[in-house]
């Protein structure tokens, strides 16, 4: 199963309040911090280094972000391992977000 996710933001100089909350998923068994989005780059590099996100299945992680540019709430969302992943464990981890 492929999916594909956000890569890129509209940034300005002030937080973007048209996107309060940005929901990003990842799989455990691929490096977030390099596959993430780019505008991301620094904040999922931090959740790395703190070891605060592992992106297992069911693993959620709101951050607030210091930088203005991005969004007021940054959700990093774990799917767990690629292989074990299909259509219908995305729908009931989605719906665990709501």
């Amino acid at each position: 199963m492929e999916f594909s996710v956000l890569t890129t933001l509209n940034t300005t100089s002030s937080r973007n309040d048209s996107m309060a909350v940005l929901i990003v998923p990842f799989l455990e068994d691929v490096v977030f911090s390099k596959t993430g989005p780019q505008f991301l780059e620094n904040f999922l590099k931090k959740r790395q280094e703190n070891k605060d996100f592992y992106a297992k299945e069911g693993e959620i992680l709101l951050g607030l972000p210091d930088d203005k540019t991005l969004p007021r709430k940054v959700v990093l969302w774990g799917l767990g391992q690629k292989k074990k992943l299909n259509s219908q464990k995305i729908r009931e981890q989605a719906a665990q977000l709501t």
